[in-house]
């Protein structure tokens, strides 16, 4: 899987999780409606919307997400965690 579908599929298991406010999936669902549907845009976007400091706790749990995708992804590579991080 590539790092931009491994950082997708975190964002996907953080959006299922239940964290996300009332607030917050209004945004996302404006932002939604204007998402290219290339990989690399879409992860510069997700990274774009979790940079407000009120949103610091999805964050962390986003970026556990990533950390746990990219251990168990068949191939190691070290610039994984760098892109959204």
């Amino acid at each position: 899987m590539s790092v931009y579908k491994e950082s997708i599929q975190a964002f996907i298991e953080i959006l299922e999780s239940g964290l996300i406010s009332t607030a917050d999936w209004a945004d996302l669902s404006q932002r939604a409606s204007n998402l290219s549907e290339d990989d690399e845009e879409i992860c510069e976007e997700i990274d774009q919307w979790l940079q407000l400091e009120s949103r610091s706790q999805i964050r962390e749990a986003y970026i556990q997400k990533l950390e746990a995708i990219a251990a168990s992804s068949p191939k190691q590579n070290t610039r994984k965690l760098t892109i959204l991080l």
